[in-house]
């Protein structure tokens, strides 16, 4: 011990913690630069407790909640390490203008690993084709193109509507998803070119049930890991293969292209069967939960049902809708005057959006008092902005009537709202996506009545990628009206 003490006490001792001290430094900051990041002026983390892992296994049981949480853990700016990454993420209004507008900030980036995941697009034609995907589509599908697209859609919804019957009962969201499944893969890809009939059709439902259920996991991990997205996906792209021989091969549809065949002759030949899958999954994963949330909140609510009713009758009056009738002819005019349903689907598409979107960060950027990263994802969260009390007080209502401040007849929107995303890649079928929204309510709601069978589900907490889905399905019983009743209520 003497000798232990006196070695210590000795010359040797300044000179040996001189020689390890800078390993203990190389130590300490390796584990702050895991913990913290590389600089103090970086934004607070979470970083979990397992290396590459990080959050991932606790953010993924309910990763909206987590999300609140941290943030108010952390403050409005924080990072989450999930799988190896950075996801930093803003949470104030005025963060808005940066994350949509930054030129350091790019939305291919953040997305093109995804893709690759989800639709087997590697990076290099995902690149090169994508902006003349995004504008072919941007044109095709612009508010004055939209006419042709509407006429189509009248009679197809109509007739699917009638197959639901003169009266029964079901779950509201298969019953959306089937009645809106055919006619806007036929209107968008062409009759006879995707399996749309009904024995095709249950295969089909299966599976692009089971490839949408698991696209936001397989959009962040290798396919292989998940047996039924990897089944699921190949069982659609060889759809889709011999779809686009078929579209190929297709005469035009009263002389116009399909969007399909527009597409095919857009991208690189052997890729168009990828992105006609993409494409699809967009046209659908998205606008049939909002349809039925839609749909939801109106039944729920008897005094809008009561308002959504006297406006049909007011702005279809004459028009023929009954379930032994195939089709009704709602003007592209006609529905653009329909201003409280689209009043209901704004406040839908407000209390149900994306749980994160993303931009890949190109090169270092500030946001306040914070620099983040180049190679960080920067994530903003427009489920949780759009429940600002700043901007939408009581939040968590549903009060069409908030929209009467916008002009939504023209699309002017909200301050706050992002429905679509933002900046240059702005979703090109957004305009699109709202009129057959606003058809398909009109008709079901013009020709059948629908009560509910039990109470709406909360959305399901588990999703961060495209619309909430809902928790559980809604059971509801329907009759068709008489066609005295459809026409005048």
């Amino acid at each position: 011990m003497t000798d232990f003490l006196s070695y210590w006490r000795g010359t040797n001792w300044s000179f040996d913690v001189l020689y390890i001290l800078p390993f203990f430094l190389i130590i300490i900051r390796g584990v702050s630069f895991y913990l913290y990041g590389r600089a103090t002026d970086l934004p607070p983390m979470l970083s979990g407790w397992v290396p590459w892992i990080g959050c991932a296994l606790q953010m993924g049981q309910q990763p909206l909640n987590f999300i609140q949480n941290a943030r108010q853990k952390l403050g409005p700016i924080f990072t989450l390490k999930v799988l190896g990454q950075r996801l930093t993420f803003v949470t104030e209004e005025e963060d808005i203008e940066v994350f949509f507008n930054n030129p350091d900030l790019d939305f291919e980036l953040a997305v093109h690993k995804p893709v690759k995941n989800a639709a087997s697009i590697p990076p290099e034609p995902f690149f090169s084709n994508h902006f003349k995907l995004h504008s072919m589509m941007k044109g095709y599908l612009a508010p004055a193109k939209l006419e042709p697209l509407c006429k189509r859609l009248n009679e197809k919804f109509s007739w699917h509507v009638k197959k639901w019957g003169e009266s029964g009962s079901g779950d509201l969201y298969k019953m959306v998803r089937k009645a809106m499944y055919a006619p806007v893969v036929e209107g968008l890809f062409g009759d006879d070119v995707l399996p749309t009939n009904d024995d095709e059709y249950k295969t089909f439902e299966k599976l692009f049930v089971q490839f949408d259920d698991n696209f936001e996991y397989a959009a962040q991990i290798p396919p292989f890991f998940l047996k039924d997205f990897n089944s699921a996906k190949t069982w659609l792209m060889d759809k889709f293969v011999t779809a686009t021989k078929i579209a190929e091969k297709a005469k035009l549809n009263n002389g116009a292209e399909t969007l399909f065949q527009t597409l095919i002759k857009t991208v690189d030949h052997e890729w168009a069967p990828n992105f006609g899958l993409l494409m699809m999954w967009a046209s659908l994963a998205n606008a049939i939960p909002i349809t039925f949330w839609v749909l939801a909140f109106i039944l729920e609510n008897p005094d809008v049902l009561a308002e959504v009713r006297k406006e049909l009758r007011r702005e279809l009056k004459g028009l023929l809708f009954c379930w032994f009738i195939s089709f009704a002819k709602i003007s592209l005019e006609k529905l653009q005057n329909l201003e409280l349903i689209k009043r209901c689907i704004l406040e839908s598409i407000r209390l149900r959006s994306p749980g994160a979107i993303s931009r890949g960060v190109e090169k270092e950027i500030k946001i306040k008092d914070f620099t983040i990263p180049e190679g960080d994802m920067l994530m903003l969260s427009p489920y949780w902005m759009h429940r600002n009390p700043k901007f939408f007080p009581d939040p968590e209502a549903f009060k069409p009537d908030r929209w009467l401040q916008a002009d939504v007849k023209r699309n002017i929107f909200l301050k706050g709202f992002m429905p679509f995303g933002g900046g240059r890649f702005q979703c090109p079928g957004r305009w699109f996506a709202l009129m057959e929204i606003q058809l398909f309510v009109a008709i079901v709601l013009k020709s059948v009545d629908i009560d509910l069978l039990e109470k709406v589900p909360d959305n399901s907490l588990l999703h961060l990628l495209g619309v909430q889905q809902p928790e559980t399905g809604l059971m509801v019983k329907f009759r068709a009206r008489a066609s005295t009743e459809s026409r005048d209520f």
